[in-house]
């Protein structure tokens, strides 16, 4: 949950009113008023989901601070598995699923640590939170083999060199050389995770779908 004095400390950070974050919660001026003189209410749990967005942190009872570092670099070794978790705990906490655009599936899996049929245990547990979406830059470079995707074919002429990953409020840009090693940089903005998703929206009602002969 989140303490009255965390509210309160939270919004001095951000320099919000009362009324500014009862806006940005979706609820009245008089709720957030009411949690700060600490009564309880279900609707301390959109409160504080709406400033961990924001990037605010917190510790125990009373502890708050922000995250000011909210781009993460994944690489190196260890770094595909690093990024994976990162996704698979968005899902988890119920956002929207993953969009992405890709020169082909073969090197989202890839991306998503998934090196061979033994590696698709994880594709399935980010299936079971949520779907995953992907439109191709190379129609060429289609595997449509690849279990839980949901894979079309660009219709516009996409950059093959750029390779993007959207989940939760955040979105990935993953660069790789050989479809066999990644880095990975994370931005964690609400506002850009969703322009990104409204562009792939677009995007994917103008493309042409994938079929999969291996549909599962």
């Amino acid at each position: 949950m989140i303490s009255a004095e965390q509210i309160r400390g939270a919004r001095g950070i951000l320099n919000w009113t009362q009324d500014a974050l009862a806006q940005e919660c979706g609820l009245s001026p008089n709720t957030i008023y009411n949690l700060e003189r600490g009564l309880s209410s279900r609707s301390a749990i959109v409160v504080r989901t709406t400033l961990e967005q924001k990037g605010i942190q917190f510790h125990g009872n009373t502890g708050v601070s922000i995250h000011r570092n909210l781009i993460v670099a994944y690489d190196g070794p260890g770094g595909s598995d690093k990024f994976y978790d990162d996704v698979l705990s968005a899902m988890k906490e119920g956002n929207e699923g993953i969009v992405a655009i890709f020169r082909s599936s073969d090197a989202l899996a890839r991306a998503l640590g998934v090196m061979n049929e033994k590696d698709f245990g994880r594709l399935a547990a980010l299936n079971r939170h949520g779907s995953i979406r992907c439109l191709l830059t190379s129609a060429r470079a289609s595997s449509p083999s690849i279990p839980f995707f949901q894979i079309r074919e660009a219709s516009q002429h996409l950059s093959p060199t750029i390779s993007t990953l959207t989940y939760g409020g955040k979105h990935a840009v993953i660069i790789s050389a050989d479809d066999e090693h990644f880095s990975y940089h994370v931005a964690h903005s609400i506002g850009a995770a969703r322009m990104d998703r409204n562009s792939f929206e677009s995007l994917w009602l103008q493309s042409k779908p994938v079929v999969s002969s291996s549909k599962k």
